[in-house]
């Protein structure tokens, strides 16, 4: 037998005449129609068989089922709207969840696979944008103040809403102060938290939390955070990530003598830029470093 040419073939299988075209195309048509049409057709058909059916009872024994197919045309539109999309998402994430396990593979530890579906499947909120701005000033008496100002965007990429809770945390020992936030949520909106001690020992300053809408909304959630806080002359502070974050800018000024760098990233200098349009996980973070310039040697 001649091979035919895969040209010919995709050609036969594209003609409108096909058989396999014309299945495609009443598979797409049925698939275009809206859930609240299909449900209207079928609720409309069954009203029109339940009040025929007294009227087609002399024609025959035929005719005695036309109320009872009227009752079940009724009955599946409204399980057409009720509850064929839940059933539908549900089924989807199930199915999802299942070939989950087989893109990651069955070679790994439990433990793994459990935090990898983790991330995969509870991860709502997300950042991106995220700028930070740290400013370092000299503290009379020794040791230096840190500005910092960070602007962020947060996403949902869920179903739900998810609350967020804008603002800072820090260890005793950094002495933080001066937290002030901004929601550019529609209008904008400032807020001056306090520094109190939280659950985890540690010092947090928050706003309220705020509701994130789906990303399908279409409404953008900016916020911007700064704050002080204490360090010493020659030292390093941690900026570590609550949220899986999406494109991080860190700027550093340090005093005109001063050298200052982002982790390994950047060499050092009085005035630091650092990009990464990466994504970082939560508890990843990036380090911000400063040295004084040495003291002259005495005569």
């Amino acid at each position: 037998m001649d091979s035919v040419p895969y040209e010919m073939l995709w050609l036969a299988d594209g003609d409108p005449m096909h058989p396999k075209s014309e299945q495609r195309s009443i598979e797409a048509f049925f698939e275009r129609i809206p859930t609240w049409v299909a449900t209207a057709v079928l609720c409309a058909l069954g009203m029109v068989f339940i009040a025929l059916g007294p009227a087609l009872e002399h024609c025959g024994s035929l005719f005695h089922a036309v109320p009872a197919i009227g009752e079940a045309l009724f009955v599946a539109g409204i399980l057409t709207l009720a509850v064929d999309p839940w059933l539908k998402r549900k089924l989807y994430k199930e199915a999802a969840r299942g070939a989950f396990e087989h893109l990651i593979g069955f070679d790994h530890e439990p433990e793994l696979k459990a935090r990898i579906r983790s991330i995969a499947f509870e991860t709502q909120l997300y950042i991106r944008n995220y700028d930070l701005q740290c400013e370092i000033e000299p503290k009379e008496g020794g040791g230096v103040v840190i500005t910092a100002v960070k602007t962020l965007d947060v996403e949902n990429q869920g179903l739900t809403n998810a609350k967020f809770s804008p603002g800072w945390t820090f260890a005793e020992a950094d002495r933080p102060s001066d937290c002030e936030v901004t929601q550019f949520c529609g209008s904008a909106k400032i807020t001056r938290p306090p520094f109190l001690l939280d659950k985890q020992g540690y010092f947090s300053a928050h706003a309220d939390p705020v509701e994130i809408e789906p990303r399908t909304g279409g409404k953008r959630y900016r916020f911007v955070a700064k704050c002080k806080f204490e360090a010493p002359n020659d030292w390093y502070h941690p900026m570590y990530f609550g949220y899986p974050t999406i494109g991080v800018t860190a700027r550093l000024r340090v005093p005109q003598d001063w050298k200052g760098w982002v982790g390994w990233q950047t060499d050092p200098s009085s005035e630091v830029v650092f990009q990464n349009t990466g994504l970082y996980m939560p508890s990843e973070k990036i380090e911000i470093q400063w040295r004084k310039p040495p003291e002259p040697a005495k005569a």
